[in-house]
């Protein structure tokens, strides 16, 4: 009889559940906390295009909203050098 047959038989009301619980736990990693990983990756990549996203649409605000100033302030020009 080999060693690990002879432990396994002397051990086994401990060795038994201490396998059945490494079994479930890779199982629960593999079943749980590896989709949840690859979710949480998708979800910050989705966050950082949706970051540069904002700061792009908050600089197009900002050019139009200096282009309504400006079309404004020629206007007024327009209207004292006209009258």
């Amino acid at each position: 009889m080999s060693l690990a047959r002879r432990i396994f038989a002397e051990r086994r009301r401990v060795v038994l559940p201490l396998l059945i619980f490494l079994v479930v736990n890779v199982i629960v990693l593999a079943a749980v906390v590896f989709p949840l990983e690859q979710s949480l990756e998708g979800a910050d990549a989705a966050r950082t295009k949706a970051e540069l996203q904002l700061a792009q649409a908050r600089k197009d605000h900002k050019n139009v909203t200096d282009q309504r100033t400006s079309k404004s302030r020629a206007d007024v020009e327009l209207k004292k050098f006209y009258s």
